[in-house]
């Protein structure tokens, strides 16, 4: 579940369910529009969120230059995968678990 709709659900369980059905059709959405493009690839950094196998959380910081995202279609995003510490725990949780990382 990514964070759009934990926030919506969380609107339900506190009895807004107006709000939550509001978050969701103002945020929640499969597709990257051109507006969303345009912001991620004026971004110098971001933070990337995976689990491993076993559900575990990671969230790591990410950055380097404008442009370090970019948007290949409406689906997908490509960056650079840099070791930091030697482990690449990012691309190895996602290697693992075939899930895709949330990336904010």
């Amino acid at each position: 579940m990514n964070f759009s709709m934990k926030a919506a659900d969380n609107c339900k369980t506190f009895r807004n369910p107006a709000m939550a059905d509001r978050l969701v059709e103002a945020i929640v959405s499969d597709q990257i529009s051109p507006e969303d493009k345009a912001f991620i690839e004026e971004q110098n950094m971001f933070f990337l969120a995976t689990v491993d196998r076993e559900g575990r959380p990671n969230c790591s910081y990410k950055g380097g230059s404008v442009g370090l995202v970019k948007v290949i279609d409406e689906h997908t995003l490509a960056f650079p995968l840099y070791d930091g510490s030697g482990m690449y725990l990012s691309a190895a949780m996602y290697w693992l678990t075939r899930m895709s990382p949330v990336v904010r």
